[in-house]
């Protein structure tokens, strides 16, 4: 039953993960998600929490959010709707990473099928994007912005990039010539996409990611990569003698942002000043809705603690991602995207998720299932008795 019901329950899991691409509106792809893939999901939790017991990235990230409920409390103004609210969104997080988790145990290879299918659908419905948004829009001048429900370009082009990066993996180890090729395109057309976004945030982690992945497969070639990047950096630097203001000027508001948030976080800096604070940052000229910064974002809800708690989640899965990286290069392309996704742009990670389902969560979930299974114990062998033949035990 159990078996059966997690086959069945990858269908709408699979349309949730890839609705992104399709769902014209955030709350009706949320209300799928808790009707179609949460509500059934409750039943294979157990078995999902049986492997997950034993990874502490896991239980870092539940230490993480529960910790951040408990801020609630002493947030100015505290109410009961918006811990209510908290409280939903971190259980529908760990709900997805611990059904995410299940998937992976009990259907490997048709979760594996599903990522391939998501590149396919992603890279299509970069086309389609293209097609639609520049018809009326002057090419390629226009911003490209996404499409159905990602209608923002930096947080469509990180959900792109995400499927750009599993496209450059299965490209990486697939045998066959022309599937090669097929894994090919379909980067090319999502790396082009990114591109036209003019998202500096996922073009960039896409590179990183790509890097990454050549590097864990080819380490002794890191040597030669460091010393061209380092080459660069120098012709920049003696070309451009103001980069440093040039990077400032290419990261709009984000200094500033960064300066006010953080003096704003140093007002309570211990415990915070909880997880319902308000969250917008007030520059002279324009006000933002958050600090973009999930670094600024656990000191100003959480104080030191919460900023310590959320070092030591990301900490771990990159000793985790980097550990496995021989074996498994794409854990740590994935987790090196997810964290130049994230940087500049994410604040409240389990109440604000958007994108970052795709890009954060499902990255985290990979490495969290990788050292579950590493730390299983090996079977047991059959008793010596047992494994003795009738001829020779007679």
């Amino acid at each position: 039953m159990t078996d059966s019901l997690t086959r069945f329950l990858l269908f709408p899991y699979g349309v949730f993960l890839l609705g992104y691409f399709f769902f014209p509106k955030a709350p009706e792809h949320y209300e799928f998600y808790y009707l179609a893939v949460l509500a059934p999901g409750a039943l294979v939790l157990p078995r999902g929490l049986r492997l997950l017991k034993d990874s502490p990235l896991f239980w870092l990230v539940a230490l993480y959010g529960a910790y951040l409920l408990l801020a609630a409390f002493w947030s100015d103004p505290f109410t009961v709707e918006g811990f209510l609210f908290e409280l939903r969104r971190t259980g529908y997080v760990l709900g997805f990473i611990v059904i995410t988790a299940s998937l992976m145990q009990e259907v490997p290879q048709r979760f594996d099928l599903l990522l391939r299918i998501g590149c396919l659908v992603a890279a299509m419905a970069g086309v389609a994007a293209v097609v639609i948004f520049y018809r009326h829009n002057p090419f390629p001048q226009g911003r490209l912005p996404g499409i159905a429900r990602m209608q923002y370009p930096i947080r469509s082009a990180c959900a792109f990039g995400l499927f750009a990066v599993l496209a450059l993996d299965y490209l990486r180890r697939e045998p066959l010539r022309w599937v090669r090729v097929g894994y090919g395109l379909v980067a090319l057309i999502l790396l082009s996409v990114v591109v036209l976004t003019q998202s500096r945030t996922g073009l960039v982690s896409l590179v990183a990611a790509a890097l990454a992945l050549f590097l864990a497969e080819h380490p002794r070639q890191g040597l030669a990569v460091a010393l061209v990047l380092a080459a660069l950096g120098a012709a920049l630097w003696l070309t451009l003698p103001d980069l440093g203001a040039i990077l400032a000027r290419g990261l709009p508001y984000r200094p500033a942002i960064w300066s006010q948030a953080f003096q704003h976080a140093m007002e309570a800096p211990v415990l915070g000043h909880g997880s319902l604070s308000d969250s917008s940052v007030v520059l002279p000229t324009i006000s933002f809705p958050h600090a973009h910064s999930p670094l600024l974002a656990s000191l100003r809800d959480g104080g030191l603690i919460g900023l310590a708690l959320f070092l030591a989640l990301i900490g771990y899965a990159a000793v985790a991602a980097f550990r496995s990286a021989r074996a498994d290069p794409r854990q740590l392309a994935l987790f090196v995207y997810a964290m130049g996704c994230i940087a500049p742009n994410v604040d409240r990670i389990f109440t604000r998720p958007r994108e970052i389902w795709l890009y954060l969560w499902l990255p985290v979930v990979l490495i969290m299932v990788r050292e579950a299974l590493r730390r299983e114990p090996a079977p047991r062998p059959a008793p010596f008795d047992a494994q003795r033949s009738p001829a020779s035990s007679r």
